[in-house]
């Protein structure tokens, strides 16, 4: 659980244990300020993104975390909002009012920005929501301007259906089993159905 100001908690239920990560003078703790953004990767590895704390990675079994902030890596905005990986071995972290970033999880230290079309660049600086379509092999974005696909494969962004900019202020998405992506906006929540397409893009349902 990621919190305003106790840092990252750790329950584990069956044996009522608690343990919390927070921010201290020791150079392997986590990063200050309010907790924005979590990922587990399937070893167990945790990614946290903080407020002006920059990335954070704690591989399991270890007790600290490893920074990465703009300082010295080539992060754009120190406000990590969205963490999510991809089939390739890649992170992609979302900032808010840096845009979207891209490494390598073995490599974090290597993140780069992610290069996109100027038309899109305006529309793209406050990232709320991310998520990996493994059907359609490309990464939902949700921002404080709307709702737009990247294909993995050409590189490209694109408005993935009619009215996709009209739904301001996103933050928040899951993919279900069924293959459908939900995603919360400041008027209530889009749900996109990722294994259908119109002439005019993917179909989805706006739920207010």
């Amino acid at each position: 659980m990621g919190t305003e100001g106790g840092g990252v908690i750790h329950f584990v239920p069956r044996q009522l244990q608690i343990q919390n990560y927070v921010h201290t003078n020791e150079p392997t703790s986590l990063s200050p300020f309010a907790v924005n953004a979590m990922y587990m990767q399937d070893n167990g590895t945790l990614w946290v993104g903080t407020v002006e704390g920059g990335l954070n990675r704690k591989i399991k079994g270890e007790t600290g975390f490893t920074n990465y902030p703009t300082h010295n890596t080539r992060l754009s905005h120190n406000s990590v909002s969205a963490i999510v990986a991809d089939n390739r071995q890649r992170l992609w972290v979302g900032t808010w009012a840096g845009g979207i970033n891209v490494c390598s999880l073995s490599s974090p230290s290597d993140i780069q920005p992610l290069p996109i079309d100027a038309s899109y660049q305006p529309l793209l600086n406050f990232i709320g929501a991310l998520q990996y379509d493994a059907i359609n092999d490309g990464i939902w974005i949700g921002s404080n301007d709307g709702i737009y696909f990247y294909d993995i494969k050409t590189g490209k962004i694109r408005d993935p259906f009619v009215g996709n900019r009209n739904f301001r202020g996103c933050i928040g998405s899951i993919i279900l089993p069924e293959g459908k992506l939900w995603m919360g906006c400041l008027e209530g929540a889009v749900v996109v159905n990722l294994k259908k397409r119109t002439t005019e893009g993917f179909a989805y349902k706006h739920l207010k």
